[in-house]
C-alpha cells in the first residue's frame, strides 16, 4: 500500500505537470497584449475564449487526477486525530458577542508562538489568551472559523509543517491535523453565515489547490478545487453569500499580466466563468445580498466593483473600479454596502504603512484616510456593524474603528503579527459536556467575576463614569478588566498627571484621546480599586 500511494502521488504530479500547467501558460502568453491594459470587447472575448480552451484541456487531466485520488481516503491527505476535551478556555455571558484574534511570529515579531486571543466586543475585555502548539517555525497566517466557533482553522503559512491546525473553538486545543502536502494560506468561512455548509482552504499544493471540509460532519474533506480547474495558483477564495459558488482570485504566471477571478461552482467543485480582474488580486468581498462584489488589486493599485450574476443567463461583470494611490489588500464592506474599507499594506519594518483608507461605493472615490498601526492587513466588520477591526503585522495588535465617525475608538494588544480576527456571538448549551464533539456553542452556561473586577458603584458618581470609560477605550484589554495587570502593568492608584503623561509617551495609547474631565474620572476609578 505505501509504494502504491507513492506512485500515485507521483502519477498525478505528472499528470498536472505535464497537461495543466503548460496549458496555462501557452494561453495566458497568447493573450497577454490583451491582459497588459485596458481591454476591448473583442479582446475580452478572446481572453474568454482562450482560458475556456485552456479549461477544457486542464479539465481532462484534472479528471484523471480525481480517478487516482479517489483510490485513496480523503484525496491523499493524511489526517491526525487528538482529544480536544477538556474544560473551556474562557467563560461569557449568552449573547455577547466575541473576538476571536489569531497572531504569530511573522513580520520580525516578538512573539514566541502562535496565539489565539479571544475578546469580548463589547467592553474590549480579554477573556483568554492561548498559545497553540504548532510546528516549530511554523507561522499562522489566518484564522477560519465554523458556525458559533465550533471551530477554528490555523494555517500554516510558512510551509514548514504544511499542515491546516483543526482547534476546538471552546476548549482551545487542537483536534486535529491535515497534512496536505504544501503551504496552507487563507481560508474562507463565509458561506457557514448563511447556510453552514462549508469551510474553504487554499493550499499551495497544485494537486488540492482549495480543499473544502464540512464543519458539521467532523470536518470531513468532501472535495477540492486543483490549480487546473482554476488555471492558476489561488490566493484566496470566497463564497458567494448564497453558498452556490466560490470566487477565487487567481494570479497570472506571467510577471504584470492580470489575473483573474475563477468562479467555482461549489456543487460540482467545476469552473463555471473566469472574470478578469487588476494584476495581483488579493480580496473579494460581497455585500449582503449577493448583488456586487468588491476585489482589491494589489498590484494594480485599486479596488474593483462587480456586478455578480443572479441568474444562469447572466454574466459576472467589471461594473466600476476605484483608483488608489498605494497597494490594496484586505478589504470590507459596512453593513449597508455604502462604504468600503481597503488596508494599505505596505511591506517593510521601516516604511510600513499605517492607513486604512474609506471609500464611498457609490460615488467611487476615497473620502478618508484613517491612521492605525504600523502595517495594517486586513479589516473586519463586527457582528452588529458598527465597528471595524483592523489587524496590524507590525502594529502587533487590532484597532477598532467606529463605522459611524471613521475614527479609531480602540486598541487590542496581540503577543505577535495579527493577520485575522472572526466574530461569534456566544450561545449556552446544555446538550453536551465542554468539549465534546459536537456541541457548537461557546460559552459557558454562566460567567463568574473576572479576578479583580471593580467594586460596584452608583451609576450617576464620577467613578463609575471613570470605570465606563476604562472599558470602552480599551484600558482593561491591557491592564486587566481591574487594572490589576495583564499585558499591562498594574496602574491601580494612578493618577490624572501620570494617565496624561502614559497617554503622551506610549504609542499603543497615542490613539486614545480623553478630556481632562474623562481623565479626572478614570483616575478616580484606579484611585477607587483596592491592591
Amino acid at each position: 500500500m505505501p509504494d502504491q500511494r507513492r506512485k500515485g502521488s507521483i502519477c498525478q504530479t505528472r499528470l498536472f505537470r505535464v497537461f495543466v500547467f503548460p496549458l496555462l501558460l501557452l494561453s495566458l502568453a497568447a493573450t497577454a497584449a490583451a491582459c497588459s491594459g485596458g481591454v476591448s470587447k473583442e479582446e475580452h472575448q478572446a481572453l474568454q475564449s482562450k482560458l475556456n480552451e485552456a479549461e477544457e484541456q486542464a479539465r481532462a487531466a484534472t479528471d484523471q487526477l480525481k480517478t487516482l485520488q479517489a483510490k485513496g481516503k480523503n484525496f491523499g491527505i493524511t489526517i491526525e486525530t487528538f482529544d480536544a476535551k477538556g474544560q473551556p478556555a474562557y467563560e461569557a455571558k449568552q449573547g455577547s458577542a466575541l473576538a476571536f484574534i489569531q497572531s504569530g511570529i511573522a513580520y520580525d515579531s516578538p512573539a514566541d508562538s502562535n496565539y489565539i486571543t479571544v475578546v469580548d466586543v463589547k467592553t474590549r475585555q480579554i477573556l483568554t489568551r492561548v498559545a497553540i502548539p504548532m510546528a516549530k517555525g511554523a507561522q499562522s497566517h489566518a484564522l477560519g472559523m465554523s458556525a458559533g466557533a465550533r471551530w477554528l482553522y490555523l494555517p500554516d503559512f510558512s510551509g514548514i509543517s504544511k499542515k491546516l491546525y483543526i482547534v476546538d473553538g471552546l476548549t482551545l486545543k487542537v483536534a486535529k491535523v491535515l497534512d496536505v502536502g504544501a503551504a496552507t494560506h487563507h481560508m474562507d468561512e463565509g458561506s457557514y453565515k448563511q447556510i453552514g455548509k462549508f469551510i474553504l482552504v487554499d493550499t499551495y499544493n497544485p494537486d488540492h489547490g482549495i480543499i473544502v471540509l464540512d464543519p458539521n460532519n467532523d470536518n470531513a474533506i468532501v472535495g477540492h478545487i486543483p490549480f487546473g480547474t482554476l488555471l492558476g495558483r489561488p490566493y484566496s477564495a470566497w463564497s458567494s453569500p448564497d453558498g452556490s459558488f466560490a470566487y477565487v482570485t487567481v494570479r497570472s504566471p506571467l510577471a504584470d499580466q492580470k489575473g483573474w477571478l475563477s468562479k467555482v461552482d461549489l456543487s460540482t467543485f467545476k469552473a463555471t466563468a473566469f472574470i478578469p480582474v487588476g494584476v495581483g488580486p488579493v480580496w473579494v468581498a460581497f455585500s449582503a445580498d449577493g448583488k456586487t462584489a468588491w476585489v482589491s488589486d494589489s498590484t494594480s493599485n485599486d479596488v474593483l466593483q462587480i456586478k455578480v450574476a443572479q441568474s444562469k443567463e447572466e454574466k459576472d461583470t467589471v461594473a466600476g473600479s476605484v483608483p488608489l494611490n498605494f497597494s490594496p489588500y484586505g478589504i470590507t464592506l459596512s453593513a449597508d454596502a455604502r462604504k468600503l474599507y481597503v488596508v494599505d499594506k505596505t511591506y517593510g519594518a521601516t516604511n510600513a504603512s499605517t492607513r486604512v483608507a474609506v471609500v464611498d461605493t457609490e460615488a467611487k472615490k476615497v473620502i478618508k484616510e484613517i491612521k492605525v498601526g504600523k502595517q495594517p492587513d486586513h479589516v473586519f466588520l463586527s457582528p452588529d456593524g458598527t465597528e471595524i477591526w483592523v489587524s496590524e503585522n507590525r502594529g502587533n495588535g487590532v484597532s477598532i474603528v467606529s463605522v459611524e465617525t471613521d475614527e479609531v475608538i480602540g486598541h487590542i494588544p496581540t503577543p505577535g503579527d495579527a493577520h485575522s480576527v472572526r466574530f461569534t456571538i456566544a450561545q449556552v448549551t446544555s446538550s453536551a459536556s465542554p468539549g465534546q464533539t459536537g456541541q457548537s456553542p461557546s460559552a459557558t452556561p454562566t460567567a463568574k467575576p473576572s479576578p479583580g473586577s471593580a467594586p460596584t458603584v452608583t451609576a450617576g458618581d464620577v467613578v463609575a463614569k471613570g470605570q465606563l470609560l476604562f472599558q470602552r477605550v480599551g484600558c482593561a484589554s491591557c491592564h486587566g478588566p481591574g487594572a490589576q495587570g495583564g499585558i499591562g502593568p498594574d496602574i491601580r492608584g494612578r493618577t490624572a498627571e501620570q494617565i496624561t503623561g502614559a497617554l503622551g509617551s506610549v504609542d499603543a495609547m497615542s490613539f486614545i484621546k480623553l478630556t481632562p474631565e474623562e481623565i479626572q474620572a478614570i483616575a478616580a476609578y484606579l484611585a477607587n480599586l483596592s491592591r
